[in-house]
């Protein structure tokens, strides 16, 4: 006998579950396999669903053979001002965001410019990454599902306020490579550090998953950013060589050593041992060596001030004697 579908629509604060129930009161359990090929509804999302297949074979309350298909989902964004019957396709959703994105920041780069003439094309472009990296810090916390597990759920589909934040930080990197390579800044180190947050970045938006990880990441590679760009916009001030400086200096270095050399390599693990797409891996793997060059070259920077720091203060002790 056909098969008779059933809609039902689950949904809570944080996701939805579309649930086709088929039945027959005398469907043998091999309908299972025209049951699975069957076309999902027209409104299910494009993006990548986690998809489960559950049996109830009939009992004593019940007679029929239940099949559900039960796909974890959200529901669909609709094109604004393109009717009802069409859907936004999850590329569709990344690309605008993206191209937003870039217009947003060079126009911000371009008003630093213009408000501020007397100071350097790179002043203003760490003006501009000052205010992508806070506001990163501030998408991470609010992306957390459960502050008793911030990194939870793992290997989960992203959600979209993850996929909206990981398209503004994508347009940013994009934006910041543009900026470097035009500004004559070619180091090979940052260079391969825009390379791997673009491909890393990119595959997460492509596959669709590990969300949560990449926020953790975007939180642990930004917390220290805003103190990194301070204490190059106040050389530029003329505030070197004092003791405003050296606290920026301590307070960046502690910062960026927490988050990258114990919250790093942590997250790194946990992307390496878990069944992961191999390019996030890679990525992840990449990411971790440019940190830890950086925190090797960190530790000399703090030796350095510390020990020149102690040379001024000998010197100025002998004088006032």
């Amino acid at each position: 006998p056909p098969l008779k579908p059933l809609l039902l629509l689950f949904c809570n604060k944080r996701k939805s579950s579309i649930a086709t129930v088929f039945y027959s009161d005398s469907a043998p359990v091999t309908h299972a396999a025209s049951v699975t090929s069957l076309p999902l509804p027209l409104y299910t999302p494009v993006a990548d669903c986690s998809t489960s297949l559950l049996f109830l074979p009939p009992s004593a309350n019940r007679s029929s053979l239940y099949i559900i298909i039960i796909v974890e989902a959200r529901p669909p964004r609709r094109r604004a001002g393109s009717g009802w019957g069409r859907i936004e396709t999850m590329e569709d959703f990344v690309l605008s965001y993206v191209v937003t994105g870039l217009a947003f920041w060079s126009t911000a780069f371009l008003v630093m410019r213009a408000l501020m003439p007397k100071r350097s094309y790179e002043f203003c472009n760490r003006a501009v990454s000052t205010m992508h990296a806070v506001a990163a810090v501030c998408m991470a916390c609010l992306s957390v599902q459960e502050w008793s597990c911030p990194v939870c759920p793992l290997n989960a589909p992203s959600s979209p306020r993850q996929m909206k934040s990981l398209a503004v930080t994508l347009s940013y990197m994009i934006y910041d490579a543009a900026c470097c390579h035009l500004n004559g800044d070619v180091r090979l180190d940052n260079t391969v550090h825009h390379l791997v947050s673009i491909v890393g970045i990119g595959a997460g938006l492509a596959y669709q998953r590990c969300g949560t990880e990449m926020m953790a990441c975007m939180f642990i590679t930004e917390i220290s950013s805003p103190l990194l760009h301070l204490r190059e916009m106040l050389k530029e001030l003329g505030v070197k060589d004092t003791d405003l400086n050296l606290l920026v200096d301590i307070l960046f270095a502690a910062t960026f050593s927490v988050g990258r050399m114990v919250g790093g390599p942590y997250l790194t693990y946990v992307t390496l041992t878990t069944d992961y797409p191999i390019l996030i891996k890679a990525m992840a793997a990449g990411l971790q060596l440019v940190s830890a060059y950086w925190f090797l070259r960190i530790l000399r920077m703090v030796r350095h001030k510390i020990g020149k720091k102690r040379l001024a203060s000998k010197a100025a002790g002998k004088g006032s004697m």
